[in-house]
């Protein structure tokens, strides 16, 4: 529901890294606890990348690069974190927006 709520008609899909370095970190209780604790959530950083990838996406282009600042559980500071955007087939030849570290393919 949050990627039709950020105005996207396409699926979205996400990298393990980029999902664990930009929204929230997978399967670890400590990083959980700590973020919650700065009234971080799940719901509401992914919020945030979408947002600014449907920012970014404006300027057009098939492969789209952005920023955001999250807070950092592992250095407990803030830290900018550049993701890459890319529209191309999915399983079905369907259009599918895929989010992953610039880095990745």
């Amino acid at each position: 529901m949050t990627v039709r709520q950020a105005g996207f008609t396409f699926p979205i899909a996400m990298t393990a890294t980029a999902f664990a370095k930009a929204v929230w970190p997978i399967d670890n209780e400590a990083a959980d606890a700590w973020l919650k604790s700065r009234c971080q959530d799940l719901q509401g950083r992914l919020w945030d990348v979408l947002w600014l990838l449907k920012l970014a996406a404006r300027r057009g282009g098939q492969e789209v690069l952005f920023t955001l600042s999250v807070m950092d559980w592992e250095s407990k500071r803030r830290r900018n974190i550049q993701l890459k955007s890319v529209c191309g087939p999915g399983d079905n030849a369907e259009p599918v927006i895929t989010i992953m570290l610039p880095d990745e393919d």
